[in-house]
């Protein structure tokens, strides 16, 4: 009986054994695909969010491109007294009114936050760096775009509420004018308005504002496109070690 029991006994507890094996066996086996989806979910976000960041890039490719070409223009204009020598399509360039709005593109961070997920990626400073680009960055991002649209507005209420005012060009502002439409004040009467227009200090004041507002922002994108290089960066880092 001793040895039926004993033998019972070992056989029990071999068992248990085999059954609490298969157990931390199934646990681990879940762990594994738990964790496996876990850094798919991640590696997903941080792909999109490194699309988005190129498009970024990308489009304010355009943008820094023109407003550097407008930089240019009002330096060359403001640091001289003879404006002779000024085709009429640059004078009335120097008298554009126009802003330069960019864009963020933070459809998939939306998603994540929506989501309630407050973890973007295993790596915790790349994490936080992302949060601070879609929090703090969009907001002055913002910021820059409302100054050059109000400040532009302003300018534009300094140079066409005169009575000497001149006539655009649609042609100036790189477009087509497919209706060919008339142009009321000769070539040279419309030169000698701009002329005019150019040569008062306030107008050339503005002017000046005008250029310190658009290279201010110039370079606060010229830094945020460096800033989305270095996320980009970053994030390649962190998905080669997925």
């Amino acid at each position: 009986m001793e040895n039926k029991t004993s033998k019972y006994l070992k056989y029990a507890i071999g068992e248990i054994v085999l059954v609490v094996i298969g157990i931390l066996i199934a646990l681990q086996i879940n762990n594994w695909s738990d964790q496996r989806k876990y850094d798919e979910r991640m590696q997903s976000f941080l792909k999109n969010i490194q699309k988005d960041l190129k498009i970024d890039i990308e489009n304010s490719q355009e943008n820094l491109k023109l407003i550097r070409e407008y930089i240019n223009l009002h330096k060359t204009f403001l640091t001289t007294t003879d404006y002779s020598a000024f085709p009429t399509d640059s004078l009335e360039k120097l008298l554009d009114t126009r802003y330069f709005r960019f864009e963020t593109n933070h459809t998939t961070f939306e998603k994540i936050t929506n989501g309630g997920i407050t973890q973007i990626s295993n790596d915790e400073p790349l994490s936080d760096k992302i949060y601070n680009y879609y929090n703090t960055l969009l907001q002055r991002t913002e910021l820059m775009n409302s100054w050059d649209l109000n400040s532009s507005r302003s300018k534009a209420e300094f140079i066409f509420s005169d009575e000497t005012n001149f006539e655009i060009d649609i042609r100036n502002y790189g477009y087509e004018n497919p209706q060919e439409i008339p142009m009321v004040l000769d070539s040279q009467t419309n030169r000698k308005r701009m002329l005019d227009i150019l040569t008062r200090i306030y107008v050339r004041n503005e002017l000046k504002l005008d250029l310190y507002r658009k290279s201010r922002i110039m370079e606060y994108f010229e830094n945020r496109k460096d800033t989305i290089q270095d996320l980009i960066s970053e994030i390649d880092k962190v998905l080669e070690n997925y």
